[in-house]
């Protein structure tokens, strides 16, 4: 089962599905290991989607910042609002056009928009 830590969130995920811990509190015991959301960006057990869900938060926190729907936002990307939803869930392997599409909604350079996503 692997358990990242993304910007201060615990994921874990259990295989199609999989469950966010947003408290910055949370303490989680796993086959007598104690773990912490206190490390930014730390991996327990590496998996190739991580970087997927770390990209999916980062833009969700972007978009909700600005204080976009997902609707709206799907709108200023010319990108439909299912896909929008999988990419801030993680579950979208993002092409390049559409993350100039999204950096442009977001009004950010394609540095910066990945700049927080490691």
């Amino acid at each position: 089962m692997p358990f990242f830590l993304c910007e201060n969130d615990l994921i874990m995920q259990t295989g199609p599905s999989g469950f966010t811990f947003k408290d910055s509190r949370l303490v989680l015991k796993v086959r007598g290991l104690i773990i912490t959301n206190t490390a930014i960006m730390f991996s327990m057990a590496k998996d190739e989607n991580s970087i997927l869900i770390c990209f999916g938060k980062r833009v969700r926190n972007l978009r909700e910042a600005r204080g976009l729907s997902q609707e709206h936002f799907a709108h200023l990307t010319d990108l439909d609002r299912s896909y929008i939803g999988g990419v801030e869930r993680g579950q979208r392997n993002i092409s390049l056009k559409n993350l100039e599409k999204i950096a442009t909604a977001l009004e950010m350079s394609l540095e910066e928009l990945l700049g927080g996503v490691k």
